[in-house]
This record gives structure tokens, sequence and C-alpha cells, in this order.
């Protein structure tokens, strides 16, 4: 891991969030657990914007680092994810990610 994605990590730790290890998203990536509550296709009511915005989330960035990549501003990268985690059903950025992968994520 490199150390901008170690301090990322230690920072959603630090803020409440939880941090899952790429390797171990990449794993369960392609196993659909039975009971799962999200409704399939659910990922397909994402925006194209939305889309690639929570591809950012997967890949840890925070809302700084997407913005910055995408030459947005912080606060419309905010906005997208609560859009976002609204068409999921998520409660915050560690469950937007899960049931994205869940859901078949590819990007």
């Amino acid at each position: 891991m490199s150390g901008t994605n170690l301090v990322n990590a230690l920072r959603l730790v630090l803020a409440g969030g939880v941090f899952v290890p790429q390797e171990v998203l990449l794993e369960t990536a392609h196993q659909k657990p039975a009971g799962t509550d999200a409704p399939v296709g659910v990922l397909a009511k994402l925006s194209p914007r939305e889309h690639d915005i929570l591809a950012g989330v997967i890949a840890g960035g925070t809302n700084k680092e997407i913005a910055r990549d995408r030459d947005l501003e912080e606060i419309t990268v905010k906005v997208h994810l609560r859009n976002v985690y609204k068409k999921l059903g998520a409660s915050n950025r560690a469950d937007a990610v899960r049931i994205a992968l869940q859901n078949g994520w590819t990007d």
C-alpha cells in the first residue's frame, strides 16, 4: 500500500469510517451473498457522473482527491455522493462500496 493510500485509510478510520483493503474488495466483488437487501440492477440507477464518483470512492479517494482528479469542486462531489447513497440505499461510503460490489460492480 502506498503512503498516500495508507494516510487516506487512517483518516477514514479516524473519522469513524471502515477501511477494507482492496484485495478483500476484489475477492468479494465476484461473490453475491444470498439475501442481499439491494435490488438487482441498482447500479443502473446511477448517472454516468455518479458512477464515476463512486469509482473514485471504491478506489479509496477522498472527496478532495476525487474532485481534483475530475476537475470538480469538492461540494459537487459531496452532492453526487449524496445522490449515490440515496439511489443505492446506502448509509455511508463503506455501505455504498459494499452494495456496489455485491451487485457486480465493474469499472
